[in-house]
């Protein structure tokens, strides 16, 4: 080789190495995040033990149980229809929701008795040394107070928890998860008879049952990146769920694919070109990809996480309730429908399964959304047969080239479907179904059930022609022709996108808002204790709930805004024998006692608080973001803090001064005292603080 080639390839193997050096770090901390979040610890989103460390703590129990013949009993509480609660008033609810039960089951059982999630909407509560009788008082107690512990919406509305409670006992020889899904089965069953909280029989279940019943969880995370909540939906190509996006801190959708998909590399290969194309696609009725990855044999996208009602969801409620849907909301989803399409199609991209499943009207935002792109693909290309029957274009399912008039078709037929709440082309088998859609005869016309869209008739009936030639030519000119023929005026396209762009409006700048590190809310509970604590966050949790929130395993180095921390302060009297700032005193005590050590490494005999005031500035930004601070000795054993750029809040001023004091502790000073000279909560320039200590004898 050339000098210059070779200093290429020197460069080259030098960059490589480091890459590679980067993606083993990469690798193993993934798989050490992994580890430790599948492993028995607290549940990230309610505080209290997750699945893994109660099947551990249940096995320790059983056993000490035997030994000592005493009983064990587990409470199943399980929130009815979590999924509906989620849909129509958006996860948020859903998530206060299953913290409230946790808050309050915490609160009202002994310290002894043990608390966790088993799944998604199931809390499991295992008592220990109490009779049938005593563990249904314990039931209907805490199904008494879930009923006073209603959720108040932003509207006013009021969301009563709706929980049934299913009992069970261990049985000799019986595992614990066993007895567990015994006590699932139980409140599965209670709404049905009628009943709030039932007992489950002593017989084991039947092995197919209780396959059933025993929990499945999904991976904790994904590729060191992604934590996984819980299952939305399952799909023919595969599931998906919530999840965390952990590097950028939002809620997204992950659809896991199927492993026989996942193992085809040629289709996997086109989904991974097909995904990076849909990905450059923005719009607002258009679910936005992020990306496709794979990591130990699992295919996956990472999407936007759409909140609301599914169109299907809808057309079944409407029929359960009796009632119509509104045709101007209709209508104007269907042109938010027909403009996403009209984005793919001019990309060259055919969706291929436009059906109401696939449609989520999202309240929050105020847009419908077409979702489930996973088996869109160019125009021209192959691709295996896919899709819904009835919604379903009949060139595609008889093997021929889907167009854009096949989107156009799956369209028109979901529109049929919200308008009337009757499918086109009928119910019943796939083949009957197919078999209708090619016959010469066209389905009903839709003002056979709705009259009043008798203007529409011949529009959607040629949407659904056999033909596309006999189609109109895109999904924009469909849905324009519908809204002229019912005579209403929905959004335009560009109207929908300004809409969404100002959904997606990035939010102001919250780097200057004062922040306080998740370690200082976790002292809480070393001041409180934890039952204390799990008090506390239940009778907040009502009026205060983002800071009942704020107490669940916080990461210490999570930053919260200091306003609820100040809020937590405030609050505290009312509902803790504790004056706030005895409160906000000892929490700031705790806090540097949890973490002067990382800080000052050294032994506490080479250490001097003259010192270690000195470095306040370093040490100040570990546990606030907020304030300009400077030490300054006056004497062997005095130095002046000062401090300017507070948030003005007395409590505040309290923490920051128990801080100060737990410093010289640690540092080696003797009977510190604090005192607070000026202060900018009353007008000052400046926060001062006169600390004074006394030195060991030598």
């Amino acid at each position: 080789f050339e000098p210059e080639d070779r200093m290429i390839l020197q460069a080259v193997a030098s960059r490589l190495g480091a890459e590679l050096g980067w993606r083993g770090v990469h690798d193993r901390t993934a798989d050490e995040l992994a580890r430790l979040a599948s492993g028995p610890g607290l549940d990230p989103l309610v505080g209290i033990w997750n699945h893994v460390a109660m099947t551990h703590l249940m096995t320790t129990l059983a056993s000490a149980a035997l030994r000592s013949k005493q009983t064990l009993t587990a409470l199943v509480l399980d929130v009815v229809d979590l999924r509906s609660i989620n849909t129509r008033h958006g996860l948020k609810v859903g998530d206060l929701m299953l913290r409230r039960i946790a808050d309050a089951v915490r609160a009202k059982v002994r310290i002894e008795d043990l608390v966790g999630r088993w799944s998604g909407d199931k809390t499991l509560v295992v008592l220990q040394d109490v009779t049938f009788e005593g563990a249904q008082q314990v039931a209907e107690g805490l199904h008494a107070a879930l009923g006073a512990r209603a959720i108040e919406l932003a509207s006013g509305e009021r969301v009563v928890i709706p929980v049934t409670v299913g009992i069970a006992m261990l049985q000799p020889n019986e595992e614990p998860s066993h007895m567990v899904a015994r006590a699932v089965v139980a409140a599965k069953r209670a709404p049905a008879e009628g009943r709030a909280i039932i007992g489950a029989p002593p017989e084991p279940l039947p092995p197919v049952a209780l396959q059933l019943v025993i929990v499945d969880e999904p991976p904790i995370t994904l590729a060191g990146t992604y934590r996984l909540r819980h299952e939305i939906s399952r799909g023919a190509m595969g599931v998906v769920y919530r999840a965390d996006d952990l590097a950028l801190e939002r809620p997204v959708a992950i659809k896991m694919l199927r492993p026989d998909l996942a193992e085809d590399r040629d289709f996997i290969e086109r989904l991974r070109a097909e995904a990076a194309l849909l990905a450059r696609i923005q719009h607002p009725n258009l679910v936005q990809i992020y990306s496709f990855g794979q990591v130990g044999g699992d295919s996956y996208f990472v999407m936007e996480l759409v909140e609301g009602e599914g169109l299907q969801e809808a057309i079944a409620r409407h029929l359960g309730e009796g009632t119509i849907p509104a045709l101007a909301v209709n209508v104007a989803v269907i042109e938010e429908v027909a403009s996403a399409l009209d984005a793919l199609h001019e990309r060259g991209i055919i969706h291929r399964d436009v059906k109401p499943a696939n449609v989520i009207r999202d309240p929050f935002r105020g847009r419908g959304v077409l979702v489930d792109v996973g088996i869109a693909h160019q125009a021209g290309q192959h691709a295996e047969v896919a899709g819904t029957p009835g919604f379903i274009a009949p060139e595609v399912f008889t093997g021929g080239e889907a167009t854009a008039r096949s989107d156009v078709y799956g369209l028109a037929a979901t529109a049929y479907a919200i308008l009337t709440l009757v499918e086109p082309f009928g119910e019943g088998e796939s083949l009957e179904v197919l078999a209708r859609q090619t016959a010469e005869e066209p389905p009903p016309r839709p003002s056979s059930f709705v009259p009043e869209l008798a203007p529409a008739d011949d529009l959607i009936l040629a949407a659904l022609h056999r033909d596309p030639a006999r189609r109109p030519a895109s999904a924009g000119e469909f849905s324009r022709a519908l809204s002229a023929a019912l005579s209403i005026v929905a959004p335009s396209p560009r109207q929908a996108r300004r809409r969404g762009d100002d959904a997606r409006a990035v939010p102001l700048d919250v780097a200057a808002q004062p922040l306080t590190r998740g370690l200082v809310f976790r002292s809480v509970t070393r001041v409180l204790g934890v039952h204390e604590t799990a008090r506390f966050r239940d009778a907040i949790g009502g009026d205060h709930p983002e800071l009942a929130q704020a107490l669940i395993d916080t990461a210490p180095l999570a930053w919260l805004p200091t306003e609820l921390f100040a809020r937590l302060l405030a609050v505290a009297p009312r509902y803790l024998d504790w004056d706030g700032s005895q409160l906000a005193r000892d929490v700031a005590r705790a806090s540097v006692r949890s973490s002067f050590r990382q800080f000052f490494p050294s032994s506490a005999t080479t250490l001097m608080p003259e010192r270690t005031l000195s470095a306040i500035r370093n040490v100040w930004g570990r546990y606030q973001s907020w304030g300009s601070i400077s030490s300054m000795p006056v004497l062997a054993t005095e130095s002046l803090v000062r401090m300017t750029g507070t948030p003005r809040n007395a409590e505040l001023c309290v923490w920051t001064a128990g801080m100060l004091e737990q410093l010289v502790v640690l540092s080696g000073g003797r009977t510190p005292s604090v005192e607070h000279h000026t202060c900018e909560a009353l007008g000052h320039d400046a926060c001062r603080f006169r600390v004074r200590w006394e030195t060991p004898p030598q």
